[in-house]
């Protein structure tokens, strides 16, 4: 079994590696499923996992110096590392010990893989080009709804007391308050449907709202009319047809939805409102600080992918573990920036691979990350919305602390050269 899982792991690492330099905007000489540049002839084995890449080293003086130690890393990890997580997971690793139901180890180890590898691939292409494609993030929301929905023993886990001692099941969306009913009513097909539809509409190649003000949602409106009218501005034929994609799968999404709703169980159902719940609030969290952060700072501040890339966490998490995700972020963001900056001196930050992090932190320490959070934060909803509206303000201020820092800065340096 252990071989097995490493030879998946060593296919999964040559995946990850693959989309790596597929999926970006700038394609590299590294890859071995591109063509190859001049002087360069490929063979079958260079397309082997590991080995591939320790054949491939004398190509440093064309491609690059070292360009193969960070893939061969990439699928060693993965190698070592797969076989590792389904010894975590059947030891009941994400349960405190305490056994499952049958099955649910293996969708969560499934399921878990599948987001893994998906962070895999958006770490590095951040890392590299400082973007996250939708290729990327509306795959893995898409495919978490799907497993949610088909497998409502996909949530994350938590432990209940009862006369038969400790039992496992799943974290519902409502958590911390009483069990709702309403989601499994009309009101709750409708809320998951405008959910649905207001990603799909906010992925929509068009102008980003960037401002909280009538002037930002006018932009957004007229780009998107525009986007959809035959005789509108003459956009690339790419983003037309990126478009065209996004509509037929809003459309194709909101029916099988309803589908769901209507004729699946209602764990099914409750399971698959709790990945749109988190979808929706994980992406929202981000874009509020986006729009914040921009709008306080005078510039972009962070891209749209980390919002998609977000959403993607908290489809496949739940809203409240997308939450804690971003809570974790931050921590492993400054020390990796700071030690990037030491190496460096680039102070421009990624975010979206920290936000990747926390969420492997979040899976890792599950077990002792929720029992802590549940009382102390999530059982009070009116709380929760107090501090993350608090911590919005206090973000606006230290951004609007920043640029006038930055601004006295540029204006120190201008006096000194003159």
């Amino acid at each position: 079994m252990y071989i097995l899982l490493a030879i998946i792991g060593a296919a999964i690492g040559a995946l990850v590696n693959a989309c790596i330099y597929w999926l970006g905007e700038i394609k590299s000489p590294a890859s071995p499923w591109i063509t190859a540049p001049p002087k360069i002839r490929r063979k079958l084995v260079h397309y082997l996992p590991v080995i591939g890449w320790l054949m491939r080293r004398g190509e440093s003086r064309i491609v690059g110096r070292a360009f193969w130690i960070r893939p061969l890393l990439i699928e060693l990890v993965w190698i070592i590392g797969l076989p590792f997580f389904y010894i975590w997971i059947c030891n009941d690793g994400l349960t405190a010990n305490v056994p499952p139901p049958a099955g649910w180890h293996l969708v969560w180890f499934v399921g878990y893989t599948i987001l893994f590898t998906l962070l895999f691939v958006a770490t590095f292409i951040d890392f590299d080009q400082r973007i996250i494609p939708d290729g990327i993030t509306v795959t893995g929301t898409l495919i978490a709804l799907v497993i949610a929905a088909a497998f409502p023993s996909f949530r994350l886990p938590k432990l209940v007391a009862g006369l038969a001692g400790m039992t496992v099941e799943s974290v519902h969306f409502a958590d911390g308050a009483l069990r709702p009913t309403w989601h499994c009513g009309v009101f709750g097909l409708i809320i998951g449907l405008v959910v649905f539809v207001v990603w799909i509409l906010a992925l929509l190649p068009k102008h980003p709202l960037t401002e909280l003000n009538i002037r930002g949602l006018k932009l957004v409106f007229v780009s998107t009319v525009r986007l959809l009218q035959s005789n509108g501005l003459k956009l690339r034929e790419r983003a037309r047809k990126q478009g065209l994609t996004l509509l037929t799968i809003g459309l194709i999404g909101s029916a099988l939805i309803a589908i769901n709703w209507s004729t699946l169980p209602g764990s099914n159902w409750t399971s698959l409102f709790g990945g749109i719940v988190g979808m929706g609030l994980g992406g929202l969290s981000i874009w509020l600080v986006r729009i914040v952060a921009t709008h306080s700072l005078g510039q972009e501040a962070m891209g749209f992918g980390d919002v998609t890339l977000m959403a993607m966490i908290g489809a496949f998490l739940g809203w409240q573990a997308a939450l804690i995700t971003f809570a974790l972020s931050p921590f492993a963001a400054i020390a990796i920036a700071l030690i990037n900056f030491l190496i460096t001196k680039d102070n421009q930050l990624a975010f979206g691979p920290y936000l990747c992090l926390g969420a492997m932190i979040t899976i890792f320490r599950w077990s002792v990350i929720w029992p802590k959070a549940l009382p102390q934060f999530f059982a009070m909803p009116f709380l929760l919305m107090a501090v993350l509206t608090a911590s919005l303000f206090l973000l606006m201020i230290m951004m609007v602390g920043v640029r006038k820092i930055k601004g006295l800065d540029n204006e120190s340096t201008e006096d000194t050269s003159g």
